[in-house]
């Protein structure tokens, strides 16, 4: 079994929608692998009343928040009821092709892989962009170097499947008071617990973006950065000198934030390894 996890805020209006393509997406595993999916709602907006149709094809289980806890936190509530091997972390407005499942699982069944990580689309109201632009981009999903020097390879956890028994147990109690940055928190958690990430470079992930996202606030996500580092600190599983690879990169991000490139530059100058791992995803094609 695999158990999707979906944390609502405000998300009455997408539930209807998740339940429909979580049943076909259910309907086409078990036809294919002999696997099921569960579907896990936590509502971690609780003014907000939500309708759970019922299903005769998946169990729902719905789980409400007494008050705003944070996506981190609504994932890990999910997490804590959910039965299947492997988990799926997606949020409310995004998606994932109905056969996203059968080639995720195939890779982690026939690689015993502990997260399986498709490509996908950010899509605009106007456009799509591919989230790997080509190959060579994709395989840096398992490039520890990559998150130390240049950037969080994975966009989005709604674009892999990962397997319970690995979800580190400090990502499971140290629950970050700034949303942004959990869930690179998780996977430089699971690099420091030695586990295995593959990839499917097949388009099977949509992230909607309406310019409204979370991750589109610099200042934000530059509190979450910070917070991740001094967590990581206390967890002791990083070598020191990558949390000062992190500290190095933080400054860059403030900096760019406050639009000095003359500080960015200076940086990156006496760090070439950031500024060469910044180069090589920018060439390799992530987005």
């Amino acid at each position: 079994m695999i158990s999707v996890i979906v944390p609502l805020y405000k998300g009455n209006k997408f539930v209807p929608q998740i339940v429909e393509r979580v049943e076909e997406q259910s309907s086409l595993l078990y036809s294919s692998c002999g696997q099921k999916l569960e579907l896990i709602l936590v509502n971690d907006y609780p003014d907000e009343v939500i309708d759970v149709p019922s299903s005769d094809s998946i169990d729902i289980v719905f789980l409400n928040h007494e008050q705003n806890s944070g996506i981190q936190q609504a994932r890990v509530t999910g997490l804590q009821v959910a039965k299947g091997e492997y988990i799926h972390f997606i949020d409310q407005d995004d998606y994932v092709e109905a056969n996203f499942f059968v080639e995720l699982y195939g890779v982690a069944q026939a690689t015993n892989a502990d997260v399986v990580v498709s490509n996908g689309y950010r899509d605009y109201p106007d456009h799509s962009m591919p989230i790997y632009k080509k190959e060579s981009a994709i395989k840096l999903v398992s490039d520890e170097a990559m998150y130390i020097y240049g950037t969080d390879v994975i966009f989005s956890p709604g674009q892999s499947i990962i397997k319970k028994s690995s979800i580190p147990v400090k990502w499971i109690s140290n629950i970050m008071h700034k949303s942004g940055s959990d869930d690179f928190y998780l996977w430089l958690l699971m690099f420091g617990e030695n586990r295995v990430i593959k990839w499917c470079n097949q388009m099977l992930y949509h992230h909607i973006d309406d310019g409204a996202n979370f991750s589109a606030s610099k200042e934000k996500m530059n509190l979450s950065f910070e917070e991740m580092i001094m967590l990581l600190r206390q967890d002791k599983i990083l070598p020191i000198k990558y949390l000062q690879v992190l500290d190095k990169r933080l400054i860059i991000k403030k900096a760019r934030t406050s639009g000095s490139k003359a500080d960015v530059i200076k940086i990156l100058i006496t760090n070439p390894k950031i500024f060469l791992k910044t180069l090589e995803y920018k060439i390799k094609g992530y987005y």
